[in-house]
């Protein structure tokens, strides 16, 4: 390792340290809190006992939502691209309003009325059936492990960049990582984390925004881009890809599509009360527009920083457009500097990664442990219990890690970029996701038939399209999948609705 390296590791070290003892301290605070209040300890585990408060809740779905995907993912295809990407990306702006101004509100009150702990536990309520809750719980794990390995993925690049090692050890490093960091305590010691990490998130976005003032402070910025990266102002991408098919369907996925992202959701369900939910919605969207235009732009106008060829001498032969940021980074800034930026993108990988494993913990355990083995919830609200919860989320960080690990290094997986893994998983969860729990949350007619046979036939078509690699009509499977999900839907609940159980007061109460 060279001196940079070493600096730049112990930089890192530093920041993620310290941040992982402030969290567990505040996981203890508030566990303790949790046990004098005699608090159901497994639901405090998962969602910190409902009270987040706006920052912190603006913080931890934001750091949620922000990946791999966008960090590294991003930037590289808005170098590939063009700006038109970086104008794309800006869909992703209205997340937080989405999802915190149309289903929070509604999923926390009911979430409370009925004592549920999951978003599977709301379907189960809903609709007074386990089924669409065991199969949206299938469809969860799936996604989950291919948003993983992206993860993964990213983590492996960066700790690559940061200390010199093969992209093999890096990604043994990053596993271990997040490992421990799974270990910190629950939703209540990552929302303290995650406020943390989302304020170096933007100290480094700010950093990335000076790089380019300056580079493009000297000619005609349009001039030189069309030397360097002919095309790249064209509205479809440098290479035509971005038809009005693949941008509307790029709206659909992620825009309206994440009111059926489980994870975003479930931090929705954690608000302290409304007064808190309502000052988290301005507060995460301008947090989350400067965090996504920064670094979509800064990778539109990267020819002006950096070549392939530099990036590739820097950081090996093998390295394309997802290390693009890093290459940036490396070449502008000081070793201490560095290292404090690669916080940020650090810090969004392992907010995505606990939220995906808190999810996929809470989707064994609560799901189907207790809901379908043990039957005994008063037992699964004990404190013994959430030991036992925590040890399942540590086991299966460890055995997504391991599958991620094994899944990237296939042909088929290891070439996708970044972005491309994420946004198949993100697809597949909204397919299975979006009208079992939109439509049930506000349509009194949506019965469990119909949300079972939505979420399976919308889900196994979209797997065939992503499968085949099939885009009918040049829209992304998601469209069509979630097409045929709505209408599955709304048949099989009309032809059910009549022998369907009425749902309860929670969910709609009668006038």
């Amino acid at each position: 390792m060279t001196f940079a390296q070493i600096a730049m590791t112990a930089v890192v070290g530093v920041v993620i340290v310290l941040t992982l003892l402030i969290a567990v301290v505040a996981a203890a605070i508030r566990k303790q809190k949790a046990a004098e209040r005699n608090e159901n300890q497994l639901a405090d585990y998962y969602h910190g006992g409902r009270r987040t408060g706006a920052f912190a809740l603006a913080m931890t779905i934001v750091t949620t939502y922000l990946s791999a995907s966008s960090f590294l993912g991003g930037p590289g295809f808005a170098y590939e691209k063009g700006i038109a990407w970086a104008y794309l990306s800006a869909v992703q702006i209205p997340v937080i309003f989405l999802t915190f101004g149309v289903i929070a509100k509604k999923l926390g009150t009911v979430s409370r009325s009925v004592g549920a702990v999951t978003i599977n536990d709301v379907l189960r309520a809903r609709y007074s059936s386990p089924v669409p809750a065991i199969l949206c719980s299938v469809a969860m794990i799936a996604c989950y492990v291919i948003q993983m390995t992206a993860q993964i993925k990213g983590g492996a690049i960066l700790f690559q960049t940061i200390t010199g090692l093969n992209y093999e050890r890096g990604l043994l490093l990053f596993g271990i990582l997040v490992v421990l960091f799974t270990a910190v305590g629950g939703f209540a010691g990552q929302s303290v984390a995650n406020t943390l990490f989302g304020v170096l998130m933007v100290i480094g976005c700010v950093s990335l925004a000076m790089i380019l003032s300056r580079a493009s402070s000297n000619g005609s910025v349009a001039e030189t881009m069309q030397i360097l990266h002919p095309g790249w102002d064209s509205v479809a991408g440098t290479d035509g890809s971005l038809t009005p098919a693949y941008m509307m369907s790029f709206m659909i996925l992620t825009g309206i599509g994440v009111l059926g992202l489980p994870m975003t959701a479930s931090c929705g369900t954690a608000y302290r009360d409304t007064k808190a939910l309502n000052k988290a919605i301005p507060i995460g969207t301008l947090v989350l527009a400067f965090i996504v235009l920064s670094i979509h732009i800064v990778g539109a106008y990267a020819p002006l920083l950096i070549s392939m060829p530099e990036i590739r001498v820097m950081l090996g032969e093998s390295a394309g457009t997802d290390y693009v940021l890093p290459g940036i980074v490396l070449k502008y800034m000081s070793p201490l500097a560095a290292g404090f930026f690669f916080v940020a993108p650090l810090a969004a990988i392992l907010s995505s990664v606990n939220a995906l494993l808190l999810s996929s913990s809470a989707t064994l355990v609560r799901d189907l442990y207790v809901n379908h083995i043990l039957r005994d919830k008063e037992r699964a609200e004990t404190e013994p219990f959430r030991k036992r919860a925590a040890f399942v989320s540590l086991f299966l960080a460890a055995l997504l890690v391991l599958a991620a690990w094994a899944i990237v290094r296939l042909p088929r997986f290891a070439s996708m970029s970044i972005v491309r893994l994420n946004l198949i998983a993100l697809g597949g969860l909204e397919c299975a996701f979006f009208f079992p729990l939109v439509g049930g949350l506000f349509s009194r007619k949506a019965t469990a038939a119909g949300a079972a046979a939505g979420s399976v036939s919308g889900f196994l078509l979209y797997a065939i399209l992503i499968w085949k690699d099939v885009r009918p009509g040049g829209f992304l499977p998601v469209v069509p999948a979630l097409l045929l999900s709505g209408i599955v839907f709304a048949a099989v609940s009309c032809f059910t609705q009549r022998n369907a159980p009425e749902p309860s007061d929670s969910f709609f109460p009668r006038r």
